[in-house]
């Protein structure tokens, strides 16, 4: 549906035109050592937003992504997410139901969560600078993620069909959102 290889923007290089904007993000080296073909994100208010509602949540999809952070203690490092809409969220260390250290996969209907929300695999030995390859899979009512290759998490939801954007990197905050306004801090490429 959309490839974002972060080569100097947010450019969807699928050909689908869905195209992201960047925020507060710089142009940086990636894990293979090309400049300006990775984006650093600040931890706070960096962000790539794709603002067209183009992935249905109620079809098979797959989330693949790489990321470095920066510092692994730092908390609610949102990785893909699909606010202001509950459908989609895959951060690491959120620090809330034991999730702390953890990448995390919670599933919505697109007008609220199912519970439990959060779903947590079982790593949690990340290292500060070192890359991850982080993939989420929806196959039916299945969802798996997998770091580095290898099973981390999975569980069974059925949320529904609906079409949602996605932020990639940091939550899309409102005006009277209680959720911290708290982001990657490191380098994420090729979503």
């Amino acid at each position: 549906v959309a490839y974002y290889p972060f080569n100097g923007n947010a450019n969807d290089a699928s050909g689908n035109g869905e195209n992201g904007y960047m925020i507060n993000t710089v142009g940086t080296t990636n894990r293979f050592g090309a400049p300006n073909s990775a984006l650093y994100f600040n931890g706070t208010n960096a962000s790539v937003a794709i603002s067209n509602q183009f992935l249905d949540i109620g079809n098979d999809y797959t989330l693949s992504m790489w990321f470095c952070t920066f510092d692994a203690s730092w908390q609610f490092q949102e990785l893909v997410n699909s606010r202001p809409n509950p459908a989609i969220d895959v951060m690491y260390n959120a620090a809330l139901h034991g999730g702390d250290l953890y990448l995390d996969f919670s599933i919505g209907t697109g007008t609220d969560w199912l519970q439990p929300t959060q779903q947590h695999g079982a790593k949690r030995n990340y290292v500060a600078h070192q890359w991850y390859h982080i993939v989420a899979i929806k196959s039916g009512s299945s969802y798996s993620t997998f770091v580095d290759a290898v099973l981390d998490a999975s569980f069974a939801r059925s949320p529904g069909s609906r079409l949602v954007g996605l932020q990639i990197g940091s939550t899309l905050i409102n005006s009277g959102d209680s959720w911290p306004a708290t982001g990657v801090y490191g380098i994420m490429d090729d979503v």
